[in-house]
């Protein structure tokens, strides 16, 4: 049986050459998210089955300048269960100087929705804020934070004011409408 299933496999999925014009330009492991700053800045949230989650910064000209575990393990950790499939919204401010995401984590009675903000120049990592939904993304000024506020049988748009944390409605959306994944538009 298992020779027959072999065979079946390699027949009904083949593998195929990758065609000449593309490249891989990095190995992103099992799981990532993937976000690109205006001036070439990129940002990967990655884990696979030998490396624990991490966020790698790189440079326009390709140069990693940024590696930082997101899942840490002593008391007082931001992050407990930090798992690039439980990421959203990561993006860039315009000046690429600050990174946020929004992240599935453990909190004391139920899973929490923690808005982190990195500090790429700093090294820096903190949560500012916690969200009813899903991520979308930054505005360019960095000073609101677009996500999906869950909301019964619907998402709305909502906006996090950074400098407040209050949140706004942005959009009311109809019964069994969902917010996806939102972007500014420049």
């Amino acid at each position: 049986l298992v020779d027959d299933f072999s065979d079946w496999t390699q027949h009904k999925f083949p593998v195929h050459a990758r065609p000449p014009e593309q490249a891989v330009v990095r190995g992103a492991g099992e799981d990532a998210r993937y976000t690109r700053a205006p001036g070439g800045r990129e940002a990967l949230v990655v884990n696979d089955h030998d490396l624990v989650t991490e966020l790698w910064v790189y440079e326009a000209d390709g140069r990693k300048i940024r590696t930082r575990r997101l899942n840490e393990l002593l008391p007082a950790r931001q992050l407990a269960q930090a798992d690039p499939v439980y990421t959203s919204g990561l993006s860039f401010t315009a000046d690429g100087k600050r990174l946020f995401f929004a992240i599935g984590d453990a909190g004391i009675v139920e899973q929490e929705v923690r808005l982190m903000r990195y500090d790429v120049d700093a090294d820096r990592l903190e949560q500012v804020g916690t969200l009813s939904g899903p991520g979308g993304s930054v505005s360019p000024d960095g000073r609101l934070f677009y996500y999906a506020h869950a909301d019964g049988d619907r998402h709305d748009l909502a906006a996090l004011d950074l400098a407040t944390g209050k949140a706004q409605l942005v959009l009311h959306a109809a019964a069994r409408q969902y917010v996806g994944t939102v972007r500014p538009s420049p």
